[in-house]
Order: structure tokens, then sequence, then C-alpha cells
């Protein structure tokens, strides 16, 4: 019966209904640099390596993709938290520093 399955579901599970956000990294740098999120929205980030050197997407404390190859994309889910600014950076060695950083800012 429709009436049963149409009735709200509470779960911290990611949903079928995450939005997708497409996010590229290169030597150094990703694009976008600004991810933006609604507390407790649902999120697939696909990252595409660009680049020619291994790289990944890490949101400090929230999710990350693997290290990938260039040519490679990684997908990953997770629920935005609380409201606030969460930097992401490519956590191969000395990526960072050289300017593969962004920010998800959740409101």
């Amino acid at each position: 019966l429709p009436s049963a399955s149409a009735s709200p579901n509470p779960s911290p599970a990611v949903s079928v209904e995450a939005r997708q956000v497409d996010v590229s990294g290169d030597e150094f740098s990703f694009e976008p640099v600004l991810i933006k999120a609604k507390a407790g929205e649902a999120i697939r980030i696909v990252f595409t390596n660009a680049g020619r050197f291994p790289h990944n997407l890490v949101i400090e404390g929230v999710a990350q993709s693997q290290i990938i190859q260039g040519g490679q994309s990684d997908s990953f889910e997770f629920i935005a938290p609380a409201t606030g600014e969460y930097p992401f950076i490519c956590s191969v060695s000395g990526h960072a520093d050289r300017g593969m950083v962004g920010v998800l800012e959740v409101e």
C-alpha cells in the first residue's frame, strides 16, 4: 500500500535523495573551493582527479574519498553536520600546503 511507504521515516542513513556535488582536483587545487549545504542535508560528493598525481578529498571530521589516480573518480555520501565551516583538503603529503584546500559551509 502506497500510504504505508509514504509515511516519513527519519533515518541517519543517507538516502537515494542525496544531492550530488561534483568536485575536481588537480595540481594543486579543487574546483569548486566552496561547497554549501544545509545542516542535516544528504550530500553525495563525486570527486574526480583531473591531475597527474594521486589525490583525495577529505572533509575534516566528516567524510572522505579514497586516494585515486589521475583520471579516476570516487564518490562518498554523508549527512551535513551542524552549522559551521568544515575545511576540506587533499591529504596526500604536501598537497594541502600547496593549495589543495576548500571549505564545506553548512548553514
